[in-house]
Order: C-alpha cells, then sequence, then structure tokens
C-alpha cells in the first residue's frame, strides 16, 4: 500500500493495478435489480397506505399514487448511486487468467469475466495541490483515470510512468475480452518520458519517479533524488537514510542558502540505487529491519514514535 492506503504492487504473476467498480450481473442487471427493489419497496408502501387510509375511512387515489411515486424515486436514486458510485480493488491475473479480473473486497474476494468491469478508477495521492490527470476511455466497458498530486509521481506499472505504455498495458489486459482501449489527456501533459528514462533505467519491473518539483523548490543534481522522493518510491519504508545505509544507496549532502537568507542542508540518494533498492523490495531481498518498515507493528510503532511531537519543557 502507498501512502494513500492503495494496492501498488508489482509480480510476476499479478498485478493490483487499480481500485475499480465492477458488478457481478454487469451495470444493468444490478440497476435492474435495484430498480425492482424500488418498485417492491414502493408497492410495499402503497399496500400500507391503502389499508391505513380504508381503516380510517379517508381513502383517495391521488395522495397513495403520489407517495408510492415518491418512494419509487427515492429509493431507486438511492439504490443506483450505491451501484454507480461503489468502489472495490481489483487485481489482474494476466498470466493465469487473461480474461479474468479478482475483486478483492472486505470480506471475500470473486472473479468476473473482465467486460463486466464498468469502471476502473486509480487515485495516487500524496500530499500535495498540484493535479496531472489522464484519462484512458474505451470504446466498450473499461475507462482508466489517472489522478495525480504533487510533483513527483510513482507509477508501478513495468514502463514507468508513460501514458501510452499504460495503454499498452491495459490493451494487453483486456484483449482476450475484445475491449479496445482509447487514450485521453484531460489536463496538460506535464511528464517527460525522457526524464524517466534518464533518472531510472525501465528493466525488468522498473520505478519511474518524475520529478515535478515546484518553481521554488531547490533542485536535486541529474540522477539524484530527494529523501522524500525515496520514501515514494520505496513504499514500505519510513526509515529512508538507514534503509538506504544498510543497502548500500549511494548518497550525498548539499546545502545551500535559501531566499530568505537561511543555510539549508539536505540529503540527495543516487536514482540507480533507489531503483535497485525498490526491485529489491518488490522480490523480498531488500535489507530492512522491521522497525523501518511500515507493514510490520514494530516499524508502525517507531514510527509513531518518531513523528510524536516532544515535549518542551518551561526550563
Amino acid at each position: 500500500m502507498d501512502r494513500a492506503g492503495l494496492p501498488l504492487h508489482t509480480g510476476p504473476e499479478s498485478v493490483d493495478l487499480v481500485v475499480a467498480d465492477v458488478g457481478s450481473l454487469g451495470l444493468r442487471g444490478e440497476l435492474g435489480i435495484g430498480t425492482a427493489i424500488a418498485s417492491v419497496a414502493a408497492l410495499v408502501c402503497a399496500g400500507l397506505i391503502t389499508a391505513v387510509t380504508l381503516v380510517f375511512g379517508q381513502f383517495s387515489l391521488p395522495p397513495v399514487l403520489g407517495t408510492t411515486a415518491g418512494v419509487f424515486t427515492v429509493a431507486a436514486a438511492v439504490l443506483s448511486w450505491q451501484v454507480l458510485g461503489g468502489t472495490r480493488r481489483i487485481e489482474f491475473r494476466p498470466a493465469h487468467d487473461p480474461g479474468v479480473v479478482r475483486v478483492v473486497g472486505s470480506v471475500r474476494s470473486e472473479e468476473y469475466p473482465i467486460s463486466r468491469l464498468r469502471r476502473i478508477l486509480l487515485r495516487h495521492t500524496v500530499q500535495q495541490s498540484h493535479r496531472y490527470p489522464f484519462v484512458l476511455r474505451t470504446a466498450g466497458q473499461v475507462g482508466l483515470r489517472l489522478e495525480f498530486h504533487r510533483g513527483t509521481v510513482r507509477e508501478s506499472l513495468p514502463g514507468g510512468f508513460d501514458v501510452p505504455a499504460l495503454a499498452d498495458r491495459l490493451r494487453e489486459l483486456v484483449s482476450p475480452a475484445g475491449v479496445p482501449v482509447e487514450v485521453e489527456t484531460t489536463g496538460p501533459a506535464d511528464y517527460d518520458p525522457a526524464v524517466a528514462d534518464d533518472v531510472l533505467p525501465r528493466d525488468g519491473v522498473a520505478l519511474a519517479l518524475i520529478e515535478r518539483r515546484p518553481r521554488d523548490r531547490l533542485a536535486a543534481r541529474p540522477g539524484y533524488l530527494f529523501w522524500d522522493e525515496v520514501r515514494v518510491a520505496w513504499q514500505v519504508v519510513w526509515d529512508v537514510p538507514r534503509a538506504a545505509a544498510a543497502n548500500g544507496v549511494r548518497a550525498r549532502r548539499r546545502s545551500s542558502t535559501n531566499p530568505q537568507g537561511q543555510y539549508v542542508s539536505w540529503v540527495e540518494y543516487r536514482a540507480v540505487d533507489v531503483q535497485r533498492v525498490a526491485d529489491a523490495i518488490v522480490a523480498g531481498t531488500a535489507t530492512l529491519e522491521p522497525a523501518w518498515r511500515t507493514d510490520t507493528e514494530e516499524g508502525l510503532a517507531a514510527l509513531a514514535a518518531a513523528s510524536a511531537p516532544r515535549r518542551r519543557w518551561p526550563w
């Protein structure tokens, strides 16, 4: 999971690609069931109102019809909103069943033909305001929307953050169902694939860190990454300095004076080493102590202790 709680794991047998919307009966089937439930609710309400008004001798057809229509409209709207607005995580397994998606819910998981997908929604939200949206829409039933926040973007798919490559990957996954994929960008294409090629190679399970820093921020040297960018690349690691030292990541300290005249210093990490360790984390071969990881109780406790505000004594 990344900082936003999204599944972004890449492996040889499965790709947790997206948060998705899928219906076991398809969109029309689920909407049909919702309509039927709303109709039953409206009829039951009409029956109750009719019985009550007959008992008191005040039966009138217009109020009964109006109430029935109102109950049906409200129930149908609520059920349709639940059908259209629900999201669940899906997991593609192209190596075994190219035309099947596995939907992982909070309680159980099921498999569906990929043609039953209604919508695919992927969001990275990593604490900043700049947005770089991209949309992959299809002429069939599959669509992918990407919304990126903050200057540094990490994409877990092979090929890095590259919209055409992402479209090709989605085509590969959905081609058994015959669902065509079309690419559309809904915002400025503020990414440069050449930068990704220069910063991090795309061999194997490659990461691409696209450097989109705010203008008022000091830039790292070519081939180096800031601490917070490394933390985005290493999703399960919170203690970057220790993990970097343990895995032989080359680092250099830099210093400068900011516009306010204050002296600042920071550490930059060699991007190729960050890539190597990221691949090792995916493969499970990286040198990581439990206390450095966010996926262990010990690591979460250490992170909480490190980030807790320190008490300042009055004397």
